[in-house]
């Protein structure tokens, strides 16, 4: 279900338009779904494209551990 959620957030978000939350809710359903290369391509589109820079930096760190260590179990598995 977590890729289903994933298509479904990715097909209709927009990092331009939507809100920061709305992205990092996108990188969290890629981090759900265990993939990594989405969550990594999500947030740095979110990084890149949303005007809500301060928001985004507020959380990017964060995300940013979180994808590297699912990369890490990824890897791993």
């Amino acid at each position: 279900m977590p890729v289903d959620a994933l298509g479904l957030g990715v097909g209709h978000w927009r990092p331009r338009e939507h809100v920061a939350e709305a992205g990092r809710q996108v990188v969290l359903a890629a981090l759900d779904a265990e993939r990594p290369l989405d969550a990594r391509i999500q947030l740095d589109a979110l990084v890149a494209s949303s005007p809500h820079k301060a928001e985004v930096r507020a959380f990017a760190g964060e995300l940013d551990s979180r994808i590297e260590q699912s990369r890490q179990r990824t890897a791993g598995a």
